[in-house]
């Protein structure tokens, strides 16, 4: 812990020209920035990470910056989403190739040390404006970091998860006694931590914490683009760098294209949102001050509602997931595939995320099927392997299995599993995996 605080000591001295790292020059342009794919951290050379720095930079100025940490250290994919929106708003950026979830936390530390350290001292960085996007394990690392460096990071962009999961309404509300401090969330429709952040949103809410919530179309996965450019907009619109009109519009006509495509949901969500951040005189655009507009926040209303009940429904059987699941766990106790699947309601939840139900019942689905699969074959195959329980192994395997096809990591599982077990070969149990 005392890292993170030696870390907010660090940053407070003046920002220089880039340094001589092994990459001067760019090895390419984007969107108008340079980009340097890989540069060595100048204090700890065992630390990488990718650096874009925006349309007309110069040293003689100080730019705000977005650290970037992926949770598996994908560096330039993470940054991607980011680019053209940060080398026109001037923000520079920084993607680690060292973060990641699901493990200690030491390899973030490390890597946002560098990353922090570098900024301040080689790069001619805002040391009042620092910024952390993280997806999943390394979003809850970005709301970590921020609580310990609060003045230092204004702002997280927290993506397909929230904070901690054992952080409280208390351990939050510090949050809400910094008016300097801005969150956005995202999350996908169908990800398994959709309601997570959903969820998050209102706590926020409650609190009074300065917040910005965007579901879009898609899995557990970063944001698209134009998320990650509203995150950016929106952060520079509360940190007074951005014309509020401008970003109004922008987001208005958002809501009337979403609108349009018939997402009353999220088009609803967002102009309710817009409401509640601009007030409701300021709201004007293609949905504003017509009947067009009351209609579609009636009908969202209603969609949140079944939302909040469909979210409600999840919840119950989630638990009852994790407890038919940990039925595993007893050496005495034993549970087919088959068994586990009826106690699940695998095969009514194979049915419900296919087209023509309504929406929130088939991304429910969706979303239930997702955190099924990544916990019976990232989690529960794995654990059983380590205990050399291969018959209970295969029980995790089969069940993800009847989802949808397995991945590499699974496939290998599986062929451990069944040579141990002396059953028939893997590709008759899992053509996948021929």
């Amino acid at each position: 812990m005392s890292r993170y605080m030696l870390l907010a000591a660090a940053v407070v001295g003046p920002g220089g020209a880039l340094a001589a790292q092994g990459t001067i020059g760019p090895d390419t342009t984007l969107a108008g920035g340079s980009l340097y794919r890989r540069v060595a951290a100048a204090g700890d050379s065992a630390e990488h990470y990718a650096l874009l720095l925006p349309a007309g930079y110069q040293p003689d100025r100080r730019w705000p910056v977005l650290f970037v940490m992926d949770p598996r250290g994908r560096a330039l994919p993470a940054l991607q989403p980011f680019a053209a929106a940060a080398s026109r708003l001037g923000y520079i950026v920084l993607s680690s190739y060292n973060t990641a979830s699901d493990g200690p936390p030491e390899p973030n530390v490390a890597a946002l040390n560098a990353m922090m350290a570098d900024a301040a001292r080689t790069l001619a960085a805002d040391t009042t404006r620092f910024y952390l996007a993280g997806f999943s394990g390394t979003a809850r690392m970005a709301w970590l970091f921020a609580r310990q460096l609060t003045g230092t990071v204004r702002g997280v962009i927290s993506v397909g998860a929230g904070p901690p999961l054992s952080a409280s309404e208390d351990w939050l509300r510090r949050f809400a006694h910094d008016s300097t401090f801005s969150a956005f969330l995202a999350a996908g429709e169908a990800d398994f931590n959709h309601d997570e952040v959903v969820r998050l949103d209102g706590v926020l809410q409650g609190l009074g914490v300065t917040h910005r919530t965007v579901i879009f179309p898609g899995p557990h996965g970063w944001a698209p683009a134009a998320v990650e450019t509203d995150a950016l907009e929106w952060l520079a619109l509360h940190a007074g760098s951005r014309e509020p009109g401008a970003y109004l519009g922008a987001r208005l006509q958002e809501v009337d294209s979403l609108a349009s495509q018939g997402d009353t949901l999220e088009a609803g969500r967002r102009l309710l949102a817009l409401e509640r951040e601009f007030g409701d005189s300021a709201v004007a655009g293609p949905v504003a001050g017509a009947p067009k507009r009351l209609d579609l926040e009636r009908r969202a209303r209603v969609f949140l509602e079944e939302e909040r009940q469909q979210m409600r429904a999840d919840s119950i059987w989630r638990r009852r997931a994790q407890a038919t699941l940990a039925g595993l766990e007893d050496p005495d106790a034993w549970l087919t595939a088959d068994q586990a699947a009826d106690s699940l309601g695998l095969s009514t939840l194979l049915l419900e995320r296919g087209a023509g139900l309504p929406r929130a019942k088939r991304f429910s689905a969706l979303r239930r099927l997702e955190w099924l699969y990544l916990t019976v074959v990232f989690d529960g195959a794995p654990t059983f392997l380590a205990r050399r329980a291969f018959r209970k192994a295969m029980v995790m395997l089969d069940l993800g299995h009847r989802i949808r096809a397995l991945p590499a990591e699974g496939c290998r599982d599986a062929i451990t599993a069944l040579q141990s077990l002396g059953g028939p070969g893997v590709a008759e149990r899992f053509p996948e995996c021929a």
